[in-house]
């Protein structure tokens, strides 16, 4: 990696747009994402039962974390942004990936492989959604600016590679 001094920095909606999405999956992560039934007394998810709710710290070991690094890769493509330093990917594109890949394992743990073991009467919470759509708003950030920024001088990408 070396500092590129040939053009000026510049921040734009899209950068803004994902680090924003990262502050939003930052504080998802605190909101309920599952809720127990109120009616039903088997229904309990790490210490919550009788309708409490438990956040994604609460009910995760390892997602958590994994999230916790999603939400700052927009971050650090706005730092090299400024830094205006040269990475061997096209800027953004790490972004996306790691967006993406936030979004499935989201999904994965509620709706594809289900809620978290013995749940008994659980509901998806609003901060399980606002992950997902924090998570979305990072793909797409990074999505964009990657078709916007510069490209890697002489970089050739197989067919079906964005």
């Amino acid at each position: 990696m070396h500092t590129d001094t040939t053009h000026p920095p510049r921040r734009t909606f899209l950068d803004l747009l994902g680090m924003a999405s990262g502050a939003l999956l930052l504080v998802a992560m605190w909101l309920p994402w599952y809720s127990t039934s109120s009616t039903d007394p088997y229904s309990r998810l790490a210490g919550a039962s009788g309708g409490g709710s438990a956040s994604a710290w609460q009910t995760f070991s390892a997602l958590d974390w994994v999230l916790v690094v999603v939400s700052l890769i927009p971050f650090a493509l706005s730092w090299t942004l400024v830094r205006n330093t040269t990475i061997g990917w096209n800027r953004g594109e790490i972004t996306m990936l790691l967006g993406i890949i936030g979004c499935f394992l989201i999904v994965c743990n509620g709706i594809i492989l289900g809620k978290p073991a013995g749940a008994v009467g659980i509901s998806l919470g609003y901060g399980y959604f606002t992950a997902m759509l924090a998570t979305l708003g990072i793909a797409v950030a990074g999505y964009m600016r990657q078709l916007t920024g510069a490209r890697i001088a002489n970089a050739r990408k197989p067919p079906g590679i964005l």
